[in-house]
């Protein structure tokens, strides 16, 4: 027996694993720990995959260094991939149509070389469940002439019935890495950043890349454009491409940036600003984690005439490439008035007329839109203004300056067109902020603008008497003269000449989620804590709510609060949530029509007859005044963003469902909205809630 040889390979091998241990450590220091930290971690906690009766492929037992660390994954040496034009699969089925809602296929590689040798890369993309949990899936595959391999460091989590199994068998490796998937030529691309001259790029007016229409790369791909070339640098004659691959929702204005060359693309994600599943889809093709276009960067805040601004979201208003104005006036022009000129961006623009919602707008040399918003100094994250009136006492109450609708804020500030109102004619001072500024009420106590909020509070008293609950605290009732006496609304003109209204927090009801409940459905009596953080704040809860709900819950859903010992049949809170936009998907509905539509929806959606029948005692009532209602939902991952929800222990689902309707004269076309049935399984969270979009869509038809 050689024991010298022997020697020597258990040295070697030693050394092997402690240098790949040391090269783990390097490379979660770099861009690869940027790309798991922020992304495997969330589309793939462990376990991984949640599979049984299925083989596990990797065979390579997990050997342990000294230090007791493990290798960060299965590296084969031998890997080859060639990446290829995506091309979609219609005809391929590996996943359980019962649990996926409308699973994509595409090839978007071959091995050449190694493990999986000849075996074809597939990205399978789908959603799980319905409105009620529609989570966004993305899983990798290697299609090979025997089975199919789900690789579980790139994969979501599923369920083993989620499988197809009749169609080809499916096993997992849980360790495989796919070694391109890390950031290219990182050292080059840092000695690059710190060499702004070594890079310049050749900006132009945005074209059109039609040709990349069918190519599939993102959900819901509006348009691809070339905006420049690269001209020196370490991506020399490489093409800058932007596309925006989701619609504008819930604050997730998106734009991806890639630089192309002949078939090879690189996605920048340093420079991208993706929902985090999408950066999977962009993930077929090679990424560059550090690479950045140097004129692309921006500031975080701005200053400009004494004020501060801050950063929103960085998008491609694709409507600046594509409309036209007679007499060649350009899109800036046509909607936009110049406010001023930073040092680095350029001009800054306010918008004009009915789309002036607070923002200021700046453009990079690609053509994508910057927006800010304004920091009011003398607001605070209580919404009390630090204003002194003129009798001399401080502001203690509650004002918003922004327009509010559905379950969130619909602006950045609430300017007030010069056609509602005469600044110079309808105003007079009537106090100051802290930062000296004066600030206006109106000098006509029978203004349109006091009258209209005044009857808006009066819809909302006759709301709450038509069926709130009655534990909840009688909101005031109060005479017009009492009203005005409560100082409803007042003025302040922001250093860019805008009015901004400050309404009165208590007479402010349209911001408000109607009325969202949640059940809780243990398998056995289970103490629970139930957070909820509604971004705009909480106004009322039952029980009452002290940094969230402890409970204990029974199967049948009764819940007793911990401290007072008091019965519930749910929780119940109001607040008001994240600004979003109201989908444009739905169905138009006749009110005769609305009980046995929404029976027929809320089963759909998931909800039993109990919290159907809930729902309808609440809502039914409110949608009867007009002939016509339009008629929406949103599910789980856009309730997540308006109002996160957190419960311990962690359910095993959770339905979330907002009903978000608006009254109509008569009825107008819209598509129907995609509803996919939730399945209930294991300890069960449901949430339902609803808003009303109180201004009549068609009112301006009228006039």
């Amino acid at each position: 027996m050689d024991t010298s040889r022997d020697s020597k390979k258990e040295f070697h091998n030693k050394k092997a694993v402690i240098l790949l241990f040391l090269l783990g450590i390097l490379l979660l220091g770099g861009s690869l720990g940027f790309f798991f930290a922020s992304l495997y971690s969330r589309l793939n906690p462990k376990p991984s995959v949640i599979l049984t009766n299925i083989k596990d492929e990797n065979i390579s037992p997990q050997t342990n260094n000294e230090e007791g660390d493990t290798p960060q994954g299965e590296v084969d040496p031998e890997q080859k991939l060639l990446w290829t034009k995506t091309e979609a699969l219609p005809n391929l089925a590996v996943f359980n149509d019962q649990y996926f809602m409308s699973a994509k296929y595409f090839q978007v590689g071959i091995f050449q070389a190694g493990k999986y040798g000849s075996g074809k890369l597939i990205n399978a993309l789908t959603e799980e469940g319905g409105m009620g949990e529609n989570t966004l899936m993305a899983f990798f595959l290697i299609d090979t002439p025997e089975k199919f391999i789900l690789l579980g460091k790139y994969s979501s989590a599923l369920l083993p019935e989620a499988l197809n199994l009749a169609n080809k068998p499916v096993s997992i490796d849980s360790e495989y890495v796919i070694s391109v998937l890390e950031p290219i030529n990182p050292s080059i691309n840092v000695l690059a950043q710190n060499n702004v001259e070594a890079q310049k790029v050749a900006w132009q007016t945005p074209v059109e890349m039609t040709e990349l229409h069918d190519n599939l790369l993102f959900q819901q791909p509006r348009a691809w454009y070339k905006v420049g070339t690269i001209q020196e640098g370490y991506y020399k004659n490489f093409d800058v491409i932007v596309t925006t691959p989701r619609i504008f929702f819930l604050d997730h204005p998106s734009v991806a940036r890639f630089l192309k060359k002949g078939d090879e693309w690189i996605f920048l994600s340093q420079q991208s600003a993706l929902p985090q599943a999408d950066f999977w889809i962009a993930l077929r093709y090679k990424e560059d984690a550090n690479f950045m276009l140097f004129e692309l960067a921006f500031p975080q805040r701005l200053e400009a005439n004494g004020m501060e601004l801050q950063f929103e979201y960085n998008w491609l208003n694709t409507d600046r490439f594509t409309m036209t104005f007679p007499e060649g006036k350009s899109f800036d022009e046509e909607k936009y008035t110049k406010t001023f000129t930073h040092p680095s961006l350029g001009s800054v623009f306010i918008p004009r007329g009915d789309d002036n919602d607070g923002r200021l707008v700046a453009y990079l040399p690609d053509g994508t839109e910057l927006v800010y918003s304004l920091i009011i100094p003398f607001t605070t994250e209580t919404n009390i203004p630090a204003v002194t009136w003129t009798n001399g006492t401080k502001n203690e109450e509650e004002y918003l300056y922004q327009r509010v609708g559905g379950c969130g804020q619909k602006d950045y500030a609430n300017i007030v067109p010069a056609s509602e109102l005469n600044f110079d004619k309808d105003l007079t001072p009537s106090g100051k902020t802290s930062t000296g500024d004066p600030i206006f009420t109106l000098l006509n106590a029978r203004h349109n603008i006091i009258e209209k909020l005044f009857d808006e509070y009066e819809s909302f008293l006759q709301s709450y008497h038509q069926g709130f609950d009655e534990t909840q605290q009688p909101p005031k009732t109060l005479s017009y003269e009492q009203f005005i006496a409560e100082r409803p609304v007042f003025f302040w003109k922001d250093p860019f000449n805008r009015v901004i209204e400050f309404k009165k927090n208590i007479f402010v009801s349209t911001a408000e989620c109607g009325k969202p409940v949640i059940y809780l459905y243990p398998q056995e009596t289970t103490q629970i804590h139930v957070t909820v953080e509604p971004k705009g704040g909480m106004s009322y809860s039952d029980p009452l709510y002290v940094n969230g709900w402890n409970v204990i819950a029974e199967p049948n859903g009764t819940l007793t609060e911990v401290n007072s010992k008091k019965t519930y049949p749910y929780l119940f809170w109001e607040g008001r949530g994240k600004r979003y936009e109201q989908p444009k998907r739905g169905w138009v509905i006749h009110k005769e029509a609305v009980e046995s539509f929404l029976g027929e929806k809320l089963s759909l959606l998931g909800l039993n007859s109990h919290e159907q029948k809930d729902f309808l005692e609440f809502w039914l009532p409110r949608m009867q005044e007009t002939p016509y209602y339009f008629v929406t939902f949103l599910g789980k991952r856009e309730m997540d963003i308006i109002a996160p929800l957190t419960v311990i222990p962690k359910p095993d689902t959770v339905i979330r469902i907002l009903m978000d309707f608006s009254p109509l004269l008569w009825p107008i076309s819209v598509e129907p909205l995609n509803i996919h049935t939730p399945k209930r399984r294991g300890f069960t969270v449901v949430e339902w809630g609803g808003v009303i979009q109180s201004q009549l869509p068609q009112e301006k038809m009228l006039k």
